[in-house]
């Protein structure tokens, strides 16, 4: 019998947690505390702000990064569209980007504390959130962000 091959949409075995078990996020990042009913509102609203996700020391390392990037010319303009049309348009998007890969602490640990919050979500609201995808992204003075057709429905 050919069965087809694991994908990377398909759980792991660390994923597949039961929903009773403690969250890990309050002793993972000491001084952050996991807002109570966080999910109900984010199932509800699709949105959510949560004060100190992330340690201050934390923040003010990936703050040092970002302008760290620009000051090296190593942000890139912001894109819209999608696959063969995406290109650059600055009156819609004037945003500069660098993309996430975990090559700092700071940054292993916004990734570490965006898979928390993943697989909370993944095991209570969306069964088919396999991974998630993080940017830098810096505005520069009159370059507000504006929310186009990718924005959350009814928004």
């Amino acid at each position: 019998m050919n069965l087809p091959l694991p994908r990377p949409e398909w759980p792991s075995p660390t994923e597949i947690v039961p929903a009773c078990l403690p969250r890990p996020s309050d002793v993972a990042f000491p001084g952050t505390r996991e807002p109570d009913d966080w999910l109900d509102a984010l199932a509800s609203d699709q949105l959510f702000v949560w004060p100190d996700f992330l340690p201050a020391s934390t923040v003010d390392a990936l703050r040092d990064e970002v302008y760290a990037l620009r000051d090296a010319a190593r942000l890139e303009q912001a894109r819209i569209g999608r696959a063969g049309e995406r290109h650059r348009d600055r009156s819609t998007r004037g945003d500069w980007i660098h993309w996430l890969d975990g090559s700092s602490p700071a940054r292993q640990a916004f990734m570490a504390r965006l898979d928390e919050i993943r697989l909370q979500v993944r095991r209570s609201l969306i069964p088919g959130l396999f991974e998630t995808e993080s940017h830098f992204a810096l505005y520069p003075p009159g370059h507000p962000l504006r929310l186009g057709r990718g924005r959350l429905p009814g928004r």
